[in-house]
């Protein structure tokens, strides 16, 4: 689930409403964590924290990711000497490449579009990692990632992760972004994602969170008759005509 920095929450030990981003920022991996879990009322029990350096440099280890690019991106900032120029088309992208592939935002979608071109990029990564002529590359991979990476995984914990990912494969992966929409009425310009559209994130990717008595009292409303065992059905129609007799007497 990739959440959009732009997300609007309410800090751990703050009032008002700040971008998602700021948690970082504020508190390190820990209020970030916090921050996360108080969203979408899901326990954070990990995290991994990349340096930039090492994204690059993980993707010229592993050979490389093939991926399509929908549309030509192109993006000059002198500034920051950076210019991002990548064809419509099939690509074969190295560190340098997908570095810029993932951070280009200057469309339409602005950052909403980042996401979903980061998901499509990791996925592919993904599965370039697990082929089979990177299966010698495990012990560079992993010494890449401990010196780029930080978090407090243990290494046990990282290789079961790592394993369960080639058991499932990449066709029974499922991704997708926090629904919600734009939202400047506070005068900044934030993604807002209601407790509905956090839940509907979760329900689609077949994550459990902590529901609250009106989502209880929400789904109990919506499950229609039909879908209820027969002796339940029964019970209902026995009680609606106690019911029923008790109004009359």
């Amino acid at each position: 689930l990739s959440i959009p920095r732009d997300t609007k929450v309410i800090l751990p030990g703050h009032k008002d409403p700040e971008k998602i981003n700021a948690a970082y920022a504020y508190g390190g991996a820990v209020m970030a964590k916090q921050t996360v879990a108080n969203l979408l009322r899901v326990p954070i029990h990990y995290y991994a924290l990349a340096n930039w350096r090492g994204f690059i440099d993980v993707v010229n280890l592993i050979g490389g990711v093939d991926i399509y690019v929908d549309k030509d991106m192109y993006y000059e900032d002198p500034y920051a000497d950076l210019v991002i120029d990548i064809k419509h088309g099939y690509q074969h992208m190295d560190g340098e490449t997908a570095g810029k592939y993932v951070r280009f935002r200057k469309d339409e979608l602005g950052d909403i579009g980042r996401v979903q071109r980061q998901q499509k990029f990791l996925k592919a990564a993904a599965e370039q990692m697990f082929s089979v002529q990177n299966v010698g590359k495990i012990s560079s991979l992993l010494a890449t990632l401990d010196k780029y990476v930080e978090t407090d995984l243990n290494t046990l914990t990282m290789l079961k992760a790592a394993n369960s990912f080639k058991l499932f494969g990449d066709d029974k992966l499922r991704s997708c972004m926090l629904y919600g929409k734009f939202d400047d009425s506070l005068g900044v310009s934030y993604w807002n994602a209601e407790q509905a559209d956090v839940n509907k994130s979760l329900d689609g990717l077949g994550i459990p969170y902590l529901k609250d008595e009106e989502d209880t009292a929400t789904e109990a409303e919506e499950e229609p008759k039909e879908h209820l065992q027969p002796k339940d059905r029964d019970e209902l129609e026995k009680e609606a005509k106690i019911a029923e007799k008790e109004s009359n007497n």
